[in-house]
């Protein structure tokens, strides 16, 4: 047996008895840690997760224009941009965002993720033939705080519904995940990662982020090439499938689904060649603002931090600096300036105004001199 009863004192009674190991026992637990130290819920199966990622895809909840629009609404956007968001929010495919840098592209990616409100349930880890691949991160995952009574589903067309506390123990109830990467970016990120001390594997990046949006921001500026990049993640996005190794060299089918979202400020031109280009069915371009925009932008700025905007001083700016110096405009300008001035005015002492002279010194900075 791997376990024995010892008793505790003379007379032994119920409340003094004590469980421990045998010889035999400590020996199979030493056996255990050497296949796996992982600790925590028990894996679910790979069919098992696979089913759930069937039931809660992404593409199950639709984002509408009003909920779009409020999940933006801190972004001073072009009306004809938010168009062109919304049928590639509610695809589940790959967005391409591009265009120069300061102009948002980063903030959109973001809040985009926060339009989408259903729960996923995401487990603790995977048991795939005898190995545990650890799914759960909490640096990733957001567990979701329901009303005590709220009821859930596990699958969004069904109507049967669970209470919370009846949810297998093994998956935790979380908000869509948000995953973003940027020049860290690795091909290596995109496997199963064996931790050698722990003997089990670390899900990749793209299993963390089932159910949820993963951003590949700053693409184009990773120490690995750009069609290194494409070619490892275009076709299992395409086919909703991912083919994973382990150690052993068996390879398991996992499934796909979130948004991928990729951002950059190289023209996609540089990048890839048209075939490649033609694969993304999404691409839109995040331009500078019209200087419609542009003031809009400025004058919330300037609402934020208390200031009042001189009558003229935004047509000026665009005559003497962006036109005649041929400069072009990004939608980071106006908050730069903004704070520009205050921080300027607190060094000399003074409440914040916005000086002319000020934002004028607060330009030089927006770019290297040649």
């Amino acid at each position: 047996g791997f376990i024995e009863v010892q008793a505790i004192g003379r007379h032994v009674g119920i409340g003094d008895q004590r469980f421990v190991l045998t010889g035999a026992g400590r020996e199979r637990v030493h056996e255990e840690l050497e296949l796996s130290q992982y600790a925590g819920p028990a894996p679910v199966t790979l069919k098992d997760y696979c089913n759930q990622i069937a039931r809660q895809r992404i593409t199950h909840e639709r984002v509408t224009r009003p909920r779009l629009e409020r999940a933006l609404q801190h972004l001073i956007l072009d009306e004809d941009l938010i168009v062109h968001l919304g049928p590639a929010v509610n695809s589940g495919q790959t967005l391409l965002l591009y265009g120069p840098s300061g102009n948002g592209k980063t903030a959109i990616a973001r809040a985009m993720a926060r339009s989408f409100a259903n729960e996923v349930y995401v487990p603790y880890a995977i048991e795939v033939d005898g190995q545990v691949v650890k799914v759960f991160d909490p640096s990733v995952h957001t567990i979701a705080e329901p009303m005590p009574d709220e009821p859930v589903t596990l699958n969004p067309r069904s109507s049967r519904t669970i209470r919370r506390d009846q949810i297998d123990l093994r998956w935790e109830c979380c908000r869509r995940p948000v995953i973003a990467t940027g020049g860290e970016l690795t091909i290596a990120m995109f496997d199963l990662l064996y931790q050698n001390e722990l003997r089990f594997y670390e899900a990749p990046v793209q299993l963390k982020a089932a159910g949820g949006i993963l951003i590949i921001d700053d693409f184009g500026h990773q120490a690995v090439r750009p069609a290194e990049i494409l070619n490892r993640w275009l076709v299992p996005m395409e086919q909703r499938v991912d083919f994973l190794s382990l150690r052993t060299g068996k390879k398991y089918e996992f499934p796909i689904d979130q948004l991928t979202i990729f951002a950059t400020n190289i023209s996609p031109n540089r990048l890839m060649d048209p075939a490649m280009i033609r694969r993304f069915p999404f691409k839109i371009a995040v331009n500078p603002p019209s200087f419609r925009t542009f003031r809009r932008i400025f004058e919330a700025a300037c609402t934020r931090q208390g200031l009042v905007l001189p009558d003229g001083l935004l047509d000026r700016l665009r005559l003497d600096y962006y036109e005649r110096q041929n400069r072009a405009i990004a939608a980071f300008h106006g908050e730069f300036i903004v704070n520009y001035v205050v921080a300027r005015c607190r060094f000399e002492g003074r409440l914040p105004m916005m000086d002319e002279s000020i934002v004028m010194d607060a330009l030089t900075h927006l770019y290297i001199k040649q």
